[in-house]
C-alpha cells in the first residue's frame, strides 16, 4: 500500500479530507473541536507515516464509507480493503 502523495491528516465519512502536518492530528482536531476519541467514532480515517520506515499508513476504527475508499486510492494507497481498517 502506497501514499506517493505524501499527504497525512484524516478522512470524514464522507470523504473530505482535512490536512495536517506530521505529529499534528490532534491538533488539526482542536481547531474543529474534536478529540481524536471523537473522530474515531464518527469513523473518520487517519493517515500518518511511521517514524522508523517512513511508510504510509491509514488507520480507522469502522468499516470504510465508500467515500473514503475513493479518497484513500485518490491518495495513492492501493488495494483497499473496507474490512481491513489498517494498512499495516
Amino acid at each position: 500500500m502506497v501514499n506517493d502523495g505524501r499527504w497525512l491528516g484524516w478522512i470524514d465519512r464522507k470523504g473530505n479530507l482535512i490536512p495536517c502536518e506530521f505529529g499534528k492530528h490532534v491538533t488539526c482536531l482542536e481547531r474543529l473541536a474534536m478529540t481524536e476519541v471523537m473522530a474515531e467514532k464518527e469513523g473518520w480515517v487517519k493517515v500518518t507515516v511511521e517514524h522508523d520506515s517512513h511508510k504510509y499508513k491509514y488507520i480507522g476504527m469502522k468499516r470504510f464509507s465508500e467515500d473514503q475508499v475513493h479518497a484513500l486510492t485518490d491518495l495513492g494507497f492501493t488495494e483497499v480493503d473496507v474490512n481491513i481498517l489498517s494498512s499495516f
